[in-house]
């Protein structure tokens, strides 16, 4: 295929004004630049070199795997070049090579807008940190790169103009609803949306690549658990998205060309094999995205294409809370080559882990496959015993608002006094309603919960609606257990009792079409706790610490049981929510804020 180019008609210099949002202002002259085309895409790039074959390719997938830490080693660069300044050694000079159009070696490639331009020593293009500086700092505020190591690798900075990268600023990479479309000189480059900038679906691939490469090759060598690849990337799945959409192409190829040929002699390996990406980063992402990043790069891999489950369960009777037992079943896989295996009942993830009242079936989850036994019955166990709530209320707004909340928004401006969330880690087009949150289509929040709340002892958790008369499919993972209910006006309770030994830690809450959520909560059994002795010194009762659950006597729980103030969930149970003693409600006011940080 050849390579697509869309030509451009100029009618005079583009002059580029202002300063660089790095850390320092590093194109002080400006000088015109003419575009003198703009690159859609390059063909489809095959890598056949001889870089990788002494790479130990044996190991433990993810994150933190033997494979992941065997390739940091291999990749990690010999060398790096300087920031600033003129000459051959400096940045400004090496990246017009790096980047240089394979189609006009006169020219080089800009990220973001793919204009072929003029090769000119950065008087008048910037050096982009792919993944900001300010993204790259850890709790104490250091600044891992800037303008070393990282911060000048020539597999990690790409050109740009002043201006789209001012526009980029720091923002997070994530897909956005493209309300706001991004261009320069009239060609599109983007979309931004509060704090996520989405790059056109041509340089996608680029970025993700770029990403995944910083954090394997530096992780080790800044040794930093805070750094992760969720600073610069909404999530995980996004980014393995991005790497499918736009597959490696023949100038990442040249890049990487150039850099092993470089003082750096090392490669971005996520170009060459881009199967690494899924063995590294396919954990952290779900099973569909994982699965389908193994099909679209297999490499050497044999993959399974399907999974199906023959034979009788020896148990079919269970009581809620207990766990699925598959003696009496077989696993078979059937893999890409047409060949089939037995998998392993140990090795299946049966799922839901510890059963709900009124199930009939249990999926068995393997290698991102699925396959469903039917005919088991789950009983009810005992009534929960409720003595205590942990709740959030959104506050209704005056009106509805178009511009997203982002996860740091949800607790700073949206609820007050709160003593159940320890921060909300994502939220995903969650916009303010009428009624409180609107989680918009294909959305998602998740909370993560305080100590108060990681306790064996919770019942249920409920969750209040707006929803008219239509139900809508919401979906609900507590920790990894994933739950779904169709969602009308009202409360909506889910009955754990039992079912998590360690507590309960984080919610996520996401639906593939628009729900909105007023309030949700936790439904408490209490523990004992040694009932306050008064101080000597005053007649006043001592105070009850925030951090702890509230205390219950038999009298309260009869209140609970019985006050006017009352919620009754989808089950028949009747949760209080309010004017209780020993209820903690927190009240949210919705308040926007949409500043955001420099680079």
């Amino acid at each position: 295929m050849k390579n697509k180019i869309i030509k451009l008609t100029i009618a005079t210099a583009l002059f580029v004004c202002g300063a660089s949002y790095a850390s320092i202002n590093q194109n002080s002259a400006i000088t015109p630049v003419e575009a003198a085309t703009h690159v859609d895409n390059f063909d489809p790039y095959t890598y056949s070199g001889t870089y990788y074959d002494a790479l130990d390719k044996t190991g433990t997938e993810g994150l933190y795997g033997t494979f992941r830490s065997k390739l940091s080693s291999y990749i990690f660069p010999k060398g790096w070049y300087t920031y600033g300044g003129g000459g051959s050694d400096h940045l400004s000079t090496i990246l017009q090579s790096a980047d240089e159009d394979p189609t006009n070696k006169s020219n080089m490639i800009y990220l973001y807008t793919r204009d072929s331009v003029r090769k000119n020593a950065a008087s008048s293009w910037n050096r982009e940190h792919v993944w900001p500086q300010s993204l790259s700092r850890n709790s104490s505020g250091v600044q891992h790169w800037g303008t070393s190591q990282a911060g000048t690798d020539i597999l990690h900075i790409r050109p740009t103009y002043n201006t789209t990268n001012g526009e980029r600023d720091n923002d997070k990479y994530g897909n956005t609803n493209k309300s706001n479309p991004l261009t320069y000189n009239g060609m599109p480059y983007g979309y931004e949306t509060g704090t996520t900038f989405e790059p056109l679906d041509s340089v996608k691939g680029d970025v993700a690549r770029i990403i995944m490469y910083v954090w394997t090759a530096y992780y080790d060598y800044y040794n930093d658990s805070s750094l992760l690849i969720t600073k610069t990337f909404t999530n995980y799945d996004t980014l393995l998205e991005w790497h499918m959409l736009d597959k490696p192409d023949v100038h990442e190829g040249y890049r990487n060309d150039f850099s092993q040929t470089s003082r750096q002699k090392n490669r971005n390996p996520f170009v060459d094999h881009p199967e690494y990406a899924w063995k590294i980063f396919g954990d952290s992402a779900s099973a569909d995205v994982k699965n389908r990043c193994k099909q679209t790069y297999p490499g050497n891999e044999k993959i399974a294409s399907k999974i199906e489950i023959s034979g009788e369960a020896t148990k079919k009777q269970y009581t809620a809370g207990e766990s699925f037992d598959p003696t009496g079943l077989t696993v078979t896989a059937t893999y890409t080559d047409n060949t089939t295996a037995v998998i392993a009942n140990d090795k299946c993830s049966w799922e839901p882990k510890k059963l709900r009242a009124g199930l009939t079936s249990v999926t068995c989850k393997y290698d991102g496959l699925n396959a469903t036994y039917s005919g088991i019955t789950v009983v009810p166990g005992p009534t929960p015993e409720i003595q205590g709530t942990y709740g959030i209320v959104f506050a209704k707004d005056n009106e509805e608002a178009t511009i997203p909340v982002t996860a740091n928004e949800v607790l700073t401006g949206y609820t007050a006094n709160n003593t159940l969330v320890e921060e909300v880690t994502s939220a995903q087009s969650v916009y303010p309603s009428e009624n409180g949150l609107q989680i918009d289509n294909r959305g998602s929040i998740v909370f993560k919960l305080k100590d108060v709340a990681k306790t064996p002892d919770i019942q249920s958790v409920y969750f209040v609606s707006k929803q008219g008369t239509e139900e809508v499919e919401v979906d609900v993972k507590l920790n990894d257990e994933d739950i779904s209910f169709s969602s009308a006006d009202g409360v909506h309770t889910i009955n754990i009792a039992g079912y998590f030994d360690e507590g309960l830690s984080t919610i996520t809450i996401s639906t593939t079409k628009a729900f909105e959520l007023e309030e949700f909560g936790i439904n408490v059994k209490q523990k004992e706790q040694p009932v306050p002795q008064p101080s000597s010194s005053s007649s006043s009762e001592a105070p009850t610490s925030e951090s702890s659950i509230p205390e219950s006597s038999s009298s309260e729980s009869s209140s609970s049981q019985n006050g006017d103030s009352k919620k009754k969930g989808c089950n028949g149970s009747i949760i209080a929510v309010a004017s209780l003693t020993g209820l903690t409600t927190l009240i949210g006011s919705v308040l926007l804020l949409s500043k955001k940080r420099r680079k």
